[in-house]
């Protein structure tokens, strides 16, 4: 999957600084100014304590807590045991943490069982706080706590994926939860900020990544810096990066970012590819609105100002890089459009965010919606691995009926035909010819190869045998006429084995032993199998 630079930090990772805590304080106040004299306080805090989110630090110290809103606009709420207080998860800084988001994140999976990765930032904030809240706290003796204060530091997030999940909580400290609509959020400056947000619980794209291409076969990419403090050390990427308070759209989020890594990169008019999703540093979920333009540019005229190098690819040559797996097929995907073996893909949504690709002539499926053909199956996401000149190859990921997840991998094709040919003596026309899938020379009869899933078998009389029309494939082809009884005969000894022509041979021979009525002129019958 493309990896968005924003995801991986320009820094070693390390607990949140002082500096970095003001920072985010002062961006706060630059959108709520109201709130400066509320906030001065901490602000001086910050300038002469040393460990501002330890619980040591007194008489005030930071906290965060997680706003976790579902697609009903709901906000989780638990209810604390030691408090009884019904607030959003939150807590105190720990010495793994490495910023006051993760902190949010790790109490939510604490106290409430939801892992990051079924979060996602919300456009509107992104990773800022929605709020920045001033709470009194009792003294607690058995803690040796005085009366002291909090600034709650409060990081939105977005479910991604549309069920509500069931929560797992930590019963030392939490005796229940539920979800509240905006209008009941107990605190009631956090109230005011979601009211005032629009919200409406749909995961977006928060990041935006670019296919380059040159129109000729060529794909640019991005090899990162192998450092160990980074994410994804050493892989070749798209390029683009994370959202930020000030870009207007993605596309403004694209160019912004492209002028900051290669400003002699400069991209004419670009194109909605796709959305995917990856996971960020913090183990978030991070949809990504992936664009496609054409440059013919030289890379070493880009001035690359973060990675390592750009460079020119052809799809042949993806196997000898460090790439994800769903670039590597975003790209071979693009190359089959792009060169006419196949028409460009329609895009259909199948659940939040998750995009799922579709060739204009696969077969139709049932589960256009996200819904699975098996009664409480859901299709999550449908993507093409491979799209040649008969055959499609799928790979499907389903939440089945019980909440598990599996992957599917599976072939589509065109129908085929197959021809039971039986002159007036009761013989049946069989060829035998080297198939290349099977790696032998097999009898069949006359039709589609082993490669098909799916065939019409046409039972046929009163034939006569004329000039062939033969590819060069069929060069080899030799025509035998069997007496249906030694083809029957044949399935069960191993001489005839593949698929099609066992069913064929043996569907002819019930209907012509048993003396049952041809349909119309040709009898017909319509089977679906596996290849052999």
């Amino acid at each position: 999957m493309p990896i968005p630079a924003t995801l991986v930090p320009k820094e070693p990772r390390l607990p949140p600084s002082t500096d970095a805590i003001a920072a985010v304080t002062r961006a706060y106040l630059d959108h709520h100014p109201a709130e400066r004299a509320k906030l001065e306080p901490l602000l001086a805090m910050l300038a002469t304590t040393p460990e501002p989110t330890s619980r040591k630090t007194v008489p005030a110290h930071v906290t965060c807590s997680a706003v976790v809103i579902n697609r009903d606009r709901q906000v989780l709420h638990i209810h604390h045991r030691a408090t009884g207080l019904t607030l959003c998860p939150g807590g105190h800084g720990e010495e793994a943490d490495t910023s006051l988001l993760t902190t949010a994140l790790r109490e939510v999976a604490e106290e409430a069982g939801i892992p990051p990765g079924a979060l996602c930032l919300i456009p509107q904030f992104l990773d800022r706080p929605v709020d920045i809240d001033v709470n009194d706290i009792d003294p607690n003796p058995n803690k040796g706590e005085g009366a002291h204060q909090h600034y709650d530091f409060r990081f939105a997030f977005y479910l991604a994926d549309p069920a509500t999940p069931d929560t797992a909580l930590q019963a030392e400290e939490v005796t229940g939860c539920e979800w509240r609509p905006v209008e009941q959020v107990s605190s009631p400056s956090l109230r005011a900020k979601l009211h005032t947000a629009d919200l409406d619980g749909q995961p977006e794209p928060v990041n935006a990544s670019v296919l380059i291409h040159d129109g000729a076969g060529r794909y640019l990419l991005h090899l990162r810096d192998d450092f160990d403090h980074i994410w994804a050390p050493g892989e070749f990427s798209l390029l683009g990066g994370g959202a930020e308070p000030g870009d207007g759209s993605l596309e403004e989020t694209l160019r912004r970012e492209l002028s900051e890594e290669t400003p002699g990169l400069r991209l004419g008019e670009v194109e909605r590819l796709t959305v995917e999703w990856t996971t960020g540093v913090d183990g978030l979920a991070v949809p990504i609105q992936i664009f496609t333009a054409q440059w013919q540019g030289d890379p070493q005229a880009a001035d690359l100002r973060e990675g390592v190098l750009l460079h020119w690819f052809r799809p042949e040559d993806l196997h000898r890089l460090r790439l994800r797996d769903s670039t590597r097929r975003l790209i071979h995907d693009h190359h089959t459009a792009q060169v006419g073996r196949a028409r460009p893909s329609r895009v259909e949504p199948a659940g939040a965010g998750l995009r799922r690709t579709v060739p204009p002539d696969a077969p139709e499926r049932s589960d256009a919606a996200g819904v699975g053909l098996i009664d409480g199956w859901t299709t999550l996401s449908s993507a093409v691995e491979f799209t040649g000149v008969r055959v499609v190859v799928r790979r499907d990921s389903v939440r089945r009926s019980d909440q598990s997840l599996g992957t599917y991998e599976y072939t589509e094709s065109v129908d085929g035909v197959r021809v039971v040919a039986l002159d007036d003596r009761g013989r049946i026309a069989l060829v035998e010819e080297n198939v290349y899938v099977c790696g032998q020379r097999l009898l069949m009869c006359p039709g589609g190869g082993c490669e098909r899933t799916r065939e019409h078998l046409y039972l046929a009389r009163g034939l006569t045998v004329g000039e062939h029309h033969r590819d060069a494939s069929e060069a080899d082809m030799a025509l035998r006429w069997v007496p249906l009884e030694e083809a029957v005969a044949m399935c069960g000894d191993g001489r005839i084995t593949e698929a099609g022509t066992l069913a064929a041979v043996l569907l002819a021979a019930r209907r012509t032993w048993s003396g049952a009525p041809a349909a119309g002129t040709d009898e017909a019958t319509n089977r679906e199998t596996e290849s052999s």
